[in-house]
């Protein structure tokens, strides 16, 4: 056995991931879309969601949404629409977040593009962590438990935030401790190398599928590409400084984790020096 996933209680003891929680999520659509439970990428979120309705996310495919495409706001650089927006969701760390987040999605949706058009939005990720829920009939976080982290055997407990109604923080809630954050990070390098359904799924969210307009680096699936030197290698990145960076070629996986609350500190290019050191040998090759 291993240690389970748990709720808000073990938030604060393991290492918030913060928008790492992004490509968790973007791990689990690849799951419910393995075991047939979404059809197809390319069906509109509306059809696993029917109260987005209407809605830029459900006018959106669950590919746009992967690739931060639903177009339904123009956003801040940390995801949200506005300020009033973010405060609204500061509660989700301190246990107090009782909003619905259909209901703010429905009351923020500006329809400020056509699907397709790269804005990084936090809710277009709560709407994959719906459209999971809503094909699988089971909570998001479960689903991870069950089909990801229990593979990953790790060490410790982790844990999911959620709202006070039991909705699961998808964009940013997972927590768990660096060396289980490294191990995840060769899980993932693992689910690269299968020929499987999900590993032909994790080769294509790995790989850059846009250019992003967010310190130029490029996105995949829930997943920033061409985000360090190394070219092959991409990132699970958080806000404030928390990264996980995995390159298949070496099979080299970095997790840093930072207490840091700047959103473009002088912590990122340090990162890309020590990334250096580690992806060169100490020796020479014989």
């Amino acid at each position: 056995s291993h240690p389970a996933v748990g709720d808000i209680s073990l938030i604060g003891i393991t290492p918030l991931g913060f928008s790492i929680s992004k490509s968790l999520t973007g791990m689990a659509v690849g799951k419910a879309l393995c075991s047939g439970k979404i059809q197809s990428l390319d069906d509109r979120a509306d059809k696993y969601v029917p109260r987005l309705a209407g809605t830029s996310w459900g006018n959106s495919t669950v590919r746009q949404l992967l690739m931060m495409g639903s177009g339904a706001i123009r956003t801040m650089p940390v995801g949200w629409k506005d300020a009033s927006t973010s405060a609204l969701h500061e509660a989700i760390y301190t246990g107090l977040m009782n909003a619905d987040y259909v209901d703010a999605m429905i009351g923020a949706d500006d329809k400020a593009g056509p699907p397709g058009d790269f804005r990084y939005s936090n809710y277009d990720t709560v709407a994959l962590g719906l459209v999971v829920e809503g094909a699988s009939r089971t909570a998001v976080a479960q689903v991870f438990a069950k089909e990801i982290w229990a593979n990953v055997r790790s060490e410790k407990e982790a844990a999911w935030m959620h709202t006070q109604n039991h909705q699961v923080a998808a964009y940013v809630g997972f927590s768990a401790s660096p060396r289980d954050w490294v191990r995840l990070g060769f899980h993932v390098l693992d689910s690269i190398e299968e020929d499987s359904c999900f590993g032909r799924y994790m080769r294509e969210a790995t790989r850059k599928q846009l250019t992003a307009d967010f310190f130029s680096w490029s996105y995949g699936y829930q997943i920033w590409t061409d985000c360090i030197s190394s070219t092959d290698a991409f990132c699970f990145y958080g806000y404030g400084g928390q990264l996980l960076v995995m390159s298949p070629r070496k099979r080299l996986v970095m997790h840093a984790h930072s207490v840091s609350h700047s959103v473009d500190g002088v912590w990122l290019p340090t990162y890309g020096v020590v990334w250096d050191k580690l992806a060169v040998p100490t020796h020479p090759a014989p």
